[in-house]
């Protein structure tokens, strides 16, 4: 009898009709890009060893101001592992305890528990690569724990933080 393998990669799509959009990601990429139509379009590449669906949940409300959070499953997990970030580096999380609701990104850039992101070694490997393709003049947040975000050829109001990592504006 063979076993299947475990997935090490599932996509999720998401489209939001309002003119904001708020995003909150704990570990991987964030592109912004330019895109066509009257809505927001997000793709969500979750990716790495330990990687598969359900393991990683989203929250999307597409009300006026939009929200999508990618969340980890940090009440079981304190310990990730991220190759990107380079053998030897390490960063740190501070986050809060409670259900995730509206506040989840307090949570994630207040105090709280430790969740510690590795380039290498123990922890759970998985993280989220994130496209967003924004048509012109709408308004869109990302907050990003570790990794990078990237815009470029984008007309539209942007505000971009990274807890650990970059950010490039073409």
């Amino acid at each position: 009898m063979t076993l299947p393998a475990l997935t090490r990669e599932y996509e999720e799509s998401f489209s939001f009709k309002g003119d904001e959009l708020k995003i909150s990601n704990m570990i991987g990429k964030v592109d912004v890009r330019s895109g066509s139509g009257d809505q927001i379009r997000v793709t969500v590449q979750v990716r790495g060893d330990d990687a598969q669906p359900g393991l990683i949940e989203f929250e999307a409300d597409d009300g006026s101001e939009g929200e999508l959070q990618i969340i980890f499953p940090v009440s079981e997990h304190k310990k990730y592992a991220y190759p990107e970030l380079g053998s030897g580096s390490k960063t740190t999380i501070h986050f809060k305890n409670g259900d995730h609701g509206n506040s989840w990104l307090r949570k994630v850039f207040g105090m709280g528990q430790k969740i510690s992101v590795r380039g290498k070694g123990s922890g759970l490997e998985v993280w989220a690569h994130v496209l967003v393709e924004v048509p012109r003049g709408r308004n869109l947040e990302v907050k990003l724990g570790v990794g990078s975000i990237e815009a470029d050829d984008v007309q539209a109001d942007l505000v971009l933080y990274a807890n650990s990592g970059s950010i490039t504006v073409k």
